[in-house]
């Protein structure tokens, strides 16, 4: 794997992140009912959990990093990062896409 494709990788993940953080944000937004409130919050709250496949070593750290990056520029946020290998990735992602 090239760095390239592991930092595309992590800035999905964190844009991903930010999306979720600001849709589980909770209040009433005022927002008309069928359409979607696409605004950013000023502060973001909740926990995420991160899920990657990317369990060597090696790579690790770099994960670990934008994580706390993340959380330092957001300190509502609480990530909860899960390294795993690609079987156990596998097994567990459509549980994770379920939302369950």
């Amino acid at each position: 794997m090239n760095g390239m494709h592991v930092r595309r990788s992590a800035v999905a993940v964190v844009a991903a992140t930010a999306l979720a953080t600001a849709a589980c944000s909770g209040g009433d937004s005022g927002a008309t009912p069928g359409k979607a409130d696409l605004s950013v919050p000023d502060k973001k709250t909740g926990t995420v959990t991160m899920l990657t496949k990317y369990a060597d070593p090696k790579y690790a750290p770099y994960f670990e990093k934008v994580v706390q990056q993340y959380e330092t520029a957001n300190p509502g946020v609480d990530i909860k990062l899960e390294q795993v290998g690609d079987q156990p990735y596998m097994q567990r992602r459509p549980r994770t896409r379920s939302g369950s």
